[in-house]
């Protein structure tokens, strides 16, 4: 008999639910749905969760937790990441919503969390030429996996992500042409690393999170095809774009065909990280992928392994 499973992924920005009835290696996902809530939003530099950010935090906790009884939830796994990882007071936050909602949050390291990543990015793949690089950019971390035949042969996870590039360098709206070249010497020092994946030759990018799917959308309206786990956007309309971007203020932006309004800003600063990317691999551009830790997870307990 199945099992009604909740799995929820609290992102530094974005908080996921999956409800899903998981059996013997098979899952069918009965309901999703997530919120931005920037829980790593004006803190996350300073290593805090900012009491604003808790309230967004525990209200949409709460939401989730009526959700899950609606839907007869018999067990709910909750995963914390980079904000909770890293901020002096996760602890105060856990245990309000432990109070408050039931629920029990367990904060995994980032070599853990690129592990549910991929299981649950790789699960959605048909047509990527091996091996790929799986690249999840998170508001506080952001984690790159190769992966090839289904294994991962390279991972690490950075804490760089759209939450904590906006604190730092978006002071201006355009984001001054200074203000891009920190954000480069930033990442020059910072992911000094990625030259292990780049010495194994990956073959494919395949993208992850908001930045992607947004930059998705945007090539979608443009020309007019729809979403499946194989889209590929050229680098050549990705290029195109993050000009535009680089030089649009926040109402331009807004007026962009496929454009998120909670997205607005952090879209800036997640294709500087897609920029510089494609740059280091030399890609000529991406896959889109829809899912991530949270599937990786409910593939997991379908297996009995959870």
């Amino acid at each position: 008999m199945s099992k009604i499973r909740a799995f929820i992924d609290l992102g530094t920005n974005t908080f996921h639910l999956l409800i899903a009835a998981v059996e013997n290696g098979n899952s069918e996902i009965i309901y999703r749905t997530k919120e931005i809530v920037g829980l790593g939003a004006g803190g996350i530099n300073e290593g805090l969760i900012l009491e604003d950010a808790m309230e967004r935090g525990l209200h949409c906790l709460d939401q989730f937790s009526e959700l899950c009884k609606t839907y007869k939830v018999e067990q709910i796994d909750a995963y914390g990441t980079s904000a909770l990882r890293s901020a002096s007071n996760s602890a105060e936050f856990i245990d309000r919503v432990m109070t408050n909602t039931g629920i029990k949050i367990t904060v995994i390291d980032g070599n853990r969390e690129a592990e549910l990543i991929q299981l649950g990015i790789s699960s959605s793949l048909n047509k990527i030429t091996e091996p790929y690089l799986i690249m999840d950019i998170g508001g506080g971390s952001t984690e790159f996996i190769l992966v090839k035949e289904d294994n991962i042969i390279e991972k690490e996870s950075f804490e760089v992500g759209v939450q904590r590039l906006l604190s730092a360098y978006y002071s201006e709206d355009p984001l001054p042409e200074s203000s891009y070249e920190e954000i480069v010497r930033h990442l020059d020092n910072l992911l000094g690393p990625l030259s292990r994946f780049r010495n194994l030759h990956p073959q494919s990018l395949v993208g992850a999170s908001g930045t992607f799917t947004t930059l998705f959308h945007m090539y979608a309206e443009e020309n007019g095809i729809s979403e499946s786990a194989d889209t590929f956007v050229p680098a050549d309309f990705f290029r195109k774009t993050f000009n535009k971007l680089l030089t649009m203020s926040r109402e331009e932006r807004l007026q962009l065909p496929g454009m998120s309004a909670p997205r607005v800003d952090l879209i800036v600063v997640g294709s500087c990280l897609v920029s510089y990317v494609l740059d280091y691999f030399a890609f000529d551009g991406f896959y889109v992928s829809g899912n991530g830790l949270k599937e990786g997870a409910m593939l997991l307990a379908s297996k009995g392994k959870l």
